[in-house]
């Protein structure tokens, strides 16, 4: 062998010995960059898992208070739900459920008034269930302890005297609609929601039990606005009593904006004349027709009351044990409904109260002894009290607000109750 073909052969065993070199070296630093990426990244997914779970305990727990043993129940009930038991150890133990008072800043376990649930949701060596480390071993990490808490507050609610929905069942909405104003939603059997929903501070979203809320994805504040609450519907018992009323003609029980009449009519079609301050008593159907505006009229009628499109609608009470329906882009209710104080709009079914899409509501109370269907595109909802025996259904891409401190209605003095509502407050 020639003395070149030796030097070659030596030189690659010394290039292959500092690649060995080379790789004894990196391999260490190589490993610490993949636990840095994949553990580090577990432990920041579970410790966002864990905070989760631990605010709706704290949530759960504080539906329940004052009594402690209904608090832990149900806070561990909702834990199991949001995060599996590890090889049987629970990341919530009952002992991890403090009741106490929350001041507005800080919570003390155990003080009074009790007002308040702190959850501490754990993967530690003490619940036996720590995060088990993939590649931080070779750094000499073989687990991670990760603990989360949260603190629910239980406080009065505000009442809801501004107006809203409250149905006898559920209330059913889309998504992209903007709550403001102190706007409420209340449903004896739940409400539930689309996404992209914004609600604003003093909006209020009621039910029975918290556990009947459901949402479609994100919306903004909506943990603030919860409440558990009972709420008697008034508006529909009132129907039959005001149709009677209407019936027999008793003007002292309609708005000041009714001074005339009764008229009596078999029917009401798109070409009738109505003469403004009056009540118009009607055997069949009332079909007002559309592209008209219609204000300071009563109408009670024995079948449907039916409006078009392209109406506007001020001062007008409408009443019947049949359907209302609305066909689209009404304008409902006076400009003036804040500064005016009271209602202008009322709407009372002993069946269903229905809308199209694309209209306008201000100033409107309705009771109906079946559902109500609003539509979809509702062009904005303000100044509203409305109550259904049934569902109340309505759709996306809506405004809802109110009159500070509400409107007075000439048809019952209606009073939400304050009920209790939960926040997290840490």
């Amino acid at each position: 062998m020639s003395n070149t073909v030796k030097t070659l052969i030596r030189l690659l065993r010394d290039a292959s010995g500092a690649v060995i070199v080379l790789v004894a070296v990196a391999l260490p630093v190589f490993l610490l960059m993949l636990a840095w990426v994949i553990d580090i990244g577990l432990v920041r997914l579970t410790g966002h898992r864990l905070q989760i779970t631990a605010s709706a305990a704290a949530l759960a727990g504080a539906s329940q208070l004052p009594d402690n043993n209904d608090v832990r129940t149900q806070a561990l009930l909702y834990s199991g739900k949001n995060y599996a038991a590890i090889n049987g150890h629970p990341v919530l133990k009952a002992a991890d459920i403090e009741t106490g008072n929350w001041d507005g800043s800080v919570f003390v376990a155990g003080a009074k008034p009790k007002n308040a649930v702190r959850a501490t949701a754990r993967r530690t060596n003490a619940n036996e269930n720590p995060l088990q480390s993939i590649f931080a071993m070779f750094a000499g990490i073989n687990e991670f302890e990760i603990s989360r808490s949260a603190v629910a507050e239980s406080e009065p609610g505000k009442g809801c005297k501004s107006g809203g929905f409250f149905s006898a069942e559920e209330v059913l909405s889309g998504s992209d609609n903007d709550y403001t104003e102190d706007f409420c939603l209340y449903g004896d059997d739940g409400v539930k929601i689309g996404s992209d929903n914004t609600v604003s501070p003093g909006t209020t979203i009621a039910m029975n039990d918290l556990s009947d809320f459901e949402q479609g994805g994100e919306n903004g504040a909506v943990e603030d606005s919860l409440m558990e609450a009972e709420y008697d519907l008034e508006l529909p018992g009132l129907v039959s009593g005001i149709v009677d009323d209407m019936q027999n003609g008793l003007l002292n029980e309609m708005p000041d904006f009714i001074t005339n009449g009764p008229v009596y009519l078999n029917e009401i079609t798109d070409v009738t004349p109505l003469i403004p301050n009056t009540l118009y008593i009607v055997e069949e159907v009332a079909d007002l027709g559309s592209d008209r505006v219609i204000s300071d009229i009563a109408i009670v009628a024995k079948k449907e009351i039916k409006v078009g499109s392209d109406v506007t609608l001020s001062n007008v009470v409408f009443a019947t044990e049949d359907k209302i329906l609305f066909g689209s882009d009404n304008v409902i209710g006076s400009l003036n409904y804040c500064s005016d104080g009271t209602y202008n709009i009322y709407l009372y079914s002993g069946d269903n109260i229905e809308f199209g899409s694309d209209n306008y509501f201000r100033g409107a109370q309705m009771g109906a002894r079946g559902e109500l269907k609003l539509g979809s595109d509702v062009a904005g909802i303000k100044g509203v009290h409305a109550e259904a025996t049934g569902k109340i259904d309505y759709g996306s891409a809506d405004t809802f607000g109110s009159c500070g401190g509400g409107l007075a209605s000439d048809f019952g003095d209606l009073e939400f109750p304050v009920g209790t509502q939960f926040a997290l407050v840490r």
